[in-house]
């Protein structure tokens, strides 16, 4: 049977994969893999090349993943390769994605054969039908395998051990596998108790607790084979801080899928109690825990600031001062009770003028000596009016004509829009068809790899540019609804920045897309695309005309020129 395939005029590759995955551990090694390969081309005078001897460390669960097999592929389809050898069929697939590219490349005779070391697939239906269901039944190992894992890992929960690496603290058995337990490292345990119980008395930071551990205490992690050994992190000591592991419960999946909760097992002995596990996360101010106080947003810039000497981020902060009424000294109220120039109680409002003020300054956290100086909101304002408002306010009348204006123009662009789509991807259609002629012209021998490569990047470099064009179309204009939101705002910016809530200033300056830069107390603005647009315009419209006046644009055209004069421009763009 064997001759009716001639293995001397046959290209083959020897396929050899180890998966790093515990449930293949104990296949065979990919050397010995080889060896057996090796073997089997020797026995039916195969002349394997050492090119071809291929190695791979992949699992073989998904389709697509192992980029040493995806080349065996390739060979196969432009004809380097016509049979594969390999100790087992599992060792080519293990799920049916790849199974059904192999049996496909049978079909179109491109795959003659596949050899392992048992038996050979070769392409008649009886043999192909053989080779999927040993890797269905490969596949299907795979699959009762997790199921059994995941059995298995939701009874060790359910036993009040954790399916995993021992917390710091503790250390893991090394009994009988299923029956471990957690033990007591009795190097840490009792540091890391300490750690906890010094953060529950409230007078340490996490910071502060990091460096008594590491500088005093020398607590490390569990030296492992490949890790561990070494100070513990910040971020470590943050994680067991909320670990709810030390005070005898946790979180886990049961046999369902479900995240429920687990008790400790009661030989494990616990760190803290649950209602001190409470007080560390209302220590550390955990979302899910209640605080003692709301912090609310009034800053309407803050968001939108950022520090030009640093790049770092904009806080905020309110300052309240008072005005002595007896001797007019001017000092930061605070928690004060009394003036501290003449001793006068404060009993309210009544004791003097008090002044509140909005600063905004450097975080200071990229750079500690970040030069930046502190801004008030008041001069925001003012830097906001002069700069912005004053430049893109716009009348009533002047937003329903550039609407209009822009549906004309929307319209325009609908009735010549399909013309230039088609005339794109026509285009695009030549270059693809010039990458086919190029990769038959390199297959074939016709030009060498340089030319090829530069080629291939000016075809690639060409098809970017026109998939950019394609990918344009329809998005060169912001929506209608969108622009109309815009010009409704800046009707009545001018209002909103001098008398409009925080909230309404925050919303404003979230829909004009207008950032702030703070660099030495001096201010610079950035806007979006639709912004810069638009007082570009207004500058091209002044320069026309210099009495037009966006913010005054009147609604009866009839009562002046001005407007009139300018709107070709405007018009044009």
């Amino acid at each position: 049977m064997f001759n009716e395939i001639n293995y001397s005029e046959i290209e083959f590759a020897a396929y050899n994969r180890k998966s790093s995955e515990q449930d293949e551990r104990q296949a065979l090694s990919v050397e010995s893999q080889v060896e057996k390969a090796v073997e089997v081309a020797e026995r039916l005078s195969i002349n394997l090349k050492d090119e071809y001897i291929l190695r791979e460390s992949k699992s073989a669960k998904k389709s697509g993943k192992r980029s040493i097999f995806e080349g065996v592929i390739k060979d196969i389809e432009k004809g380097r390769i016509q049979g594969i050898i390999t100790w087992h069929a599992d060792r080519l697939s293990r799920n049916a994605g790849d199974a059904g590219r192999l049996v496909d490349l049978m079909d179109e005779g491109k795959l003659k054969c596949i050899i392992t070391y048992q038996q050979i697939f070769r392409n008649t239906p009886a043999d192909k039908q053989m080779f999927t269901i040993t890797c269905a039944q490969a596949k299907m190992e795979n699959d009762n395998k997790g199921e059994n894992v995941k059995r298995g890992l939701a009874k060790k929960r359910r036993m009040g051990y954790l399916p995993a690496m021992a917390k710091i603290g503790y250390m893991n058995d090394k009994g009988e596998k299923g029956f471990r337990k957690t033990l007591i490292d009795e190097q840490r345990f009792p540091l890391v108790k300490k750690l906890l119980e010094m953060f529950l008395t409230g007078k340490y930071s996490v910071r502060e607790l990091h460096k008594i551990a590491v500088n005093e205490m020398g607590l490390t992690t569990v030296p492992r084979k490949r890790i561990g050994g070494k100070s513990i992190k910040l971020s470590a000591l943050y994680r067991a801080l909320k670990d709810p592991f030390y005070a005898g419960f946790f979180h886990g999946k049961d046999d369902e899928g479900i995240i429920r909760r687990y008790e400790v097992n009661e030989s494990v002995p616990r760190m803290v109690t649950e209602s001190q596990h409470r007080k560390i996360l209302s220590l550390l101010r955990r979302p899910n825990m209640p605080r003692s106080w709301v912090y609310r947003n009034d800053f309407p810039y803050k968001k939108h600031l950022k520090c030009g000497d640093c790049g770092g981020s904009i806080t905020a902060e309110k300052k309240v001062q008072m005005i002595c009424k007896e001797c007019r000294k001017k000092f930061s109220l605070g928690h004060k009770t009394a003036c501290p120039k003449c001793g006068v109680r404060i009993k309210g409002p009544k004791s003097g003028k008090i002044l509140n003020y909005e600063y905004y300054h450097c975080v200071k956290k990229k750079n500690p000596k970040c030069p930046g100086k502190n801004i008030s909101e008041s001069e925001i304002n003012g830097f906001f009016v002069q700069n912005v408002v004053s430049r893109l306010a716009v009348s009533p009348a002047l937003r329903d004509w550039c609407i209009d204006s822009i549906r004309v123009l929307e319209r325009r662009e609908e009735m010549y829009g399909g013309k230039i789509e088609e005339n794109w991807m026509n285009r695009l259609q030549n270059v693809q068809e010039q990458r086919k002629r190029l990769v038959s012209a390199h297959i074939n021998g016709l030009i060498n790899k340089e030319e090829f490569e530069r080629e291939n990047d000016r075809i690639e470099e060409e098809t970017a540019t026109i998939e950019a064009k394609i990918g344009k179309k329809g998005h060169s204009t912001e929506d209608l609804r969108g622009i109309e939101k815009k010009f409704d705002l800046l009707t009545e910016i001018r209002d909103i920045i001098e008398n409009g809530s925080s909230e309404e200033k925050m919303e404003a300056l979230s829909i004009l897309g207008s950032n702030l830069t703070l660099t030495k107390k001096k201010l610079s603005v950035t806007n979006d695309f639709f912004c810069s647009t638009l007082e570009k315009y207004f500058d091209v419209a002044k320069s026309k005309n210099p009495r037009f006046e966006p913010e005054k644009t009147p609604a009866n055209k009839d009562e002046t020129e001005v407007f009139a004069s300018v709107r070709p421009t405007m018009l044009r763009g």
